[in-house]
């Protein structure tokens, strides 16, 4: 569980800004593929640079990455 009250974990999280407009806070995860968006069932190779809501499903870049 993410302890807001620990500025540390708050500024290493990166936040769905969509969800954030809302008023909900909503931690971003892995990018999630559809079997149709693999490469020879492989992930591409910039998968690692993406985010992804699990609420919204909105696809952010992870520049932190």
């Amino acid at each position: 569980m993410l302890d807001k009250s620990n500025k540390e974990d708050i500024s290493n999280t990166s936040w769905c800004p969509r969800c954030l407009e809302e008023g909900i806070s909503v931690q971003l995860g892995p990018r999630l593929y559809k079997k149709e968006e693999l490469i020879d069932d492989d992930l591409p190779h910039d998968s690692f640079d993406w985010l992804e809501c699990r609420d919204c499903g909105h696809i952010v870049k992870d520049y932190f990455n």
